[in-house]
């Protein structure tokens, strides 16, 4: 009747669509095809066993090496071996919550593996090669999956992530400064680095979830407290605490930045708290040259204090799980051994820095770490766990430390000690 426009027409309609047809087949194709190429039914890295006292110790002469690298001006040589490689990546990947970790040389390469579960049944495997470039420098490519990400995307965006720390107040350089040259062999790599002495990348990231630590309120604090311990000297935690305690204004902050100092004063030890570092801070105050007690104890006062210092500044997981760390490598050869008590002790403090920086039980903790005895810092009971256990008894009676009779005794201590806080 008015004839046929060619928008309504029959023909355009069709055009239409199979246009839409198309376009949703492409959708589809985008957005299920990548999803198709990156997720498993099946995790391709394995699964870490719990830490030993080897791979704790490795762990900790490879953070060692680093720091002596920091220290010493200019460029340095860094060797790490795959034993120690492999111990890093698994420990790292534990904190992290990551449970399966690897990495193990390939020819001319490195290759990091991650696997994580997802819902359904999926798992999610992220690959990430490093190698050495024609220039020496490492080159680094990766795999999420089956879908490849090419090396200048994966170096694009370490070069952006630095950008940001950088902007975020992180005293460090681009990739291509910090690490010169770098060489894979048989026995592990070999890196030339020149890094800087306080990066500051881990206190820049935890700046993004959790609050900043003020340097000058823990100064206070600790001033204050070495102040009045000269005047009215006590050699019990408790008594310390409770004068800590009594001054402080029941926020959040204060309370975290109050655990921070009673660190500082009981072990010399601020976390990575202090942005100028301790030193200062000592040279300026003083330092106490006697040691405090917890139920007749000075090392169960060092583990309380630092533990809750670590709580505040870097969290309740890493406490905890550095808490573990410790004890594993005491059991080592050499060491004092693994020691419940000492587990009670940090597990104590770092529950109780846990609620002291609960803005809704701030006050609350404020006022009971104010009245505090022996007793409620650590249920003399403790004293009764095992402890002095080599690696060989440790694993004769708990096998590891996911075992059930592990985590159940771990469970028995967190009991008694909520009894204490509730």
């Amino acid at each position: 009747m008015f004839g046929s426009h060619p928008l309504t027409s029959p023909g355009a309609a069709r055009q239409r669509g199979r246009f839409r047809t198309w376009l949703l087949i492409v959708l589809v194709l985008v957005v299920l095809l990548p999803s198709g190429l990156s997720l498993s039914r099946k995790p391709e890295a394995a699964a870490n066993s719990p830490p030993t006292a080897a791979e704790v110790r490795r762990s900790r002469e490879v953070y060692q090496r680093v720091r002596m690298a920091q220290q010493a001006p200019g460029e340095q040589v860094l060797r790490v071996s795959w034993e120690e490689l492999a111990a890093v990546a698994a420990m790292s990947g534990r904190a992290a919550g990551f449970e399966r970790v690897n990495i193990a040389p390939e020819t001319d390469r490195a290759h990091l593996r991650v696997s994580r579960e997802l819902p359904l049944g999926f798992w999610l495997n992220g690959h990430a090669f490093i190698a050495r470039a024609d220039d020496g420098q490492p080159r680094m490519s990766a795999r999420i999956g089956h879908l490849p990400i090419p090396a200048f995307v994966v170096h694009a965006a370490i070069g952006a992530a630095i950008k940001v720390l950088r902007m975020r107040g992180a005293n460090i350089q681009p990739l291509e400064k910090m690490v010169t040259q770098v060489r894979l062999d048989p026995g592990g790599m070999r890196a030339v680095v020149d890094l800087p002495v306080r990066a500051r990348v881990f206190r820049t990231l935890r700046a993004l979830s959790v609050e900043e630590l003020d340097g000058s309120r823990i100064e206070t604090h600790y001033c204050r407290l070495i102040n009045a311990q000269r005047a009215e000297p006590d050699a019990l935690l408790a008594g310390l605490v409770r004068q800590a305690f009594a001054a402080g204004d029941g926020t959040a902050t204060d309370n975290r930045s109050i655990f921070v100092a009673l660190a500082l004063l009981v072990a010399q030890i601020d976390a990575g708290a202090m942005p100028g570092g301790k030193e200062a801070l000592f040279d300026r105050c003083g330092k106490s040259e006697k040691e405090f007690a917890l139920q007749g104890r000075a090392d169960l006062a060092k583990h309380w204090t630092v533990s809750a210092a670590i709580s505040s500044y870097l969290g309740t997981d890493t406490s905890l799980t550095l808490g573990t760390w410790k004890e594993i490598f005491d059991s080592g050869k050499g060491g004092s051994g693994f020691s419940l008590v000492d587990l009670a002790a940090d597990r104590s403090g770092t529950f109780a820095a846990q609620r002291g920086a609960d803005p809704d039980k701030a006050v609350a903790m404020k006022n009971w770490l104010a009245q505090a005895t022996d007793s409620n810092l650590l249920p003399i009971s403790a004293l009764a766990l095992a402890e002095g256990m080599t690696e060989s008894e440790f694993r004769a009676q708990y096998t590891n430390t996911d075992s059930t009779t592990y985590t159940a005794t771990v469970a028995r201590i967190d009991s008694a000690l909520e009894v204490l806080m509730h």
